[in-house]
């Protein structure tokens, strides 16, 4: 079985309901936007975090990472934490968690950085480029109970789709509504269509959707739409999980 905590899934802004992206498969957390500290710690594992992999430095997924990090910091953390980001990050990264004054004597204690190009695989995890306005990375996890694939924020792409290929669990972004694909593929993002159709190619069991504009229709009301459009070219199943919560997959 795969363990997946689901601790954010808005993209772009926060929803009353909502955290900014992140994701835990064991210990292994994928992105940390606004809130996902505070989720973490709701669902009982914010201290189970032994990797952190960014996929890319729009704000929405790295906005919670500096409160994380002070967490650490302030509860005496020892044992080594792995921030993994793409190549070319790591300036971003040092002036995010100076611009706010964060104890770095501290951090440094316990923080590495590694930057990563697509197609490197340290320990259970596999990047490839993903298709974006910006540097990105999609990530592949290795669990015991099937391989989770988690995109970030993407176009579709063939990358990704070979990346998630064979994987029991697919995370794939649907930022658009329905019927905006063109407009989609130009922002690099994605429709709910176009996630069930990598989801489809990659032969996935499950699709989660995630990334999605509340800031567009303020509320969750849109939710069976989405689920409908990637049911349309995918048999497998759909979800939208509340969050924060646990998934058993």
């Amino acid at each position: 079985m795969i363990r997946l905590a689901v601790l954010g899934s808005a993209g772009s802004a926060p929803w009353a309901s909502r955290n900014l992206p992140g994701f835990l498969v064991n210990n292994i957390l994928l992105d940390c936007g606004e809130g996902v500290a505070r989720a973490l710690a709701e669902v009982g594992a914010i201290d189970e975090v032994r990797y952190v992999f960014i996929t890319h430095m729009h704000g929405d997924h790295v906005s919670g990472l500096p409160m994380l990090l002070w967490y650490y910091a302030l509860s005496g953390r020892e044992e080594e934490l792995m921030l993994v980001i793409p190549r070319g990050c790591r300036e971003e990264i040092e002036a995010l968690l100076k611009s706010i004054h964060s104890p770095m004597d501290r951090i440094e204690r316990f923080l590495e950085i590694r930057e990563l190009d697509g197609g490197d695989s340290p320990g259970p995890v596999t990047a490839a480029p993903a298709s974006h306005s910006v540097p990105a990375l999609a990530y592949r996890v290795a669990t015991e109970g099937g391989d989770v694939c988690y995109t970030g924020d993407t176009a579709p792409s063939s990358e990704v789709i070979k990346l998630a290929e064979g994987c029991r669990v697919l995370i794939h972004e649907a930022t658009m509504p329905p019927g905006r694909e063109e407009e989609a593929q130009a922002l690099g993002h994605s429709t709910p269509l176009q996630a069930g159709e990598v989801a489809d190619a990659a032969g996935v069991e499950v699709l989660v959707l995630s990334h999605l504009p509340y800031f567009y229709f303020k509320g969750e009301h849109f939710i069976p739409t989405f689920v409908d459009s990637a049911k349309r070219v995918f048999r497998g199943k759909v979800l939208v999980p509340r969050e924060p919560q646990v998934l058993t997959l």
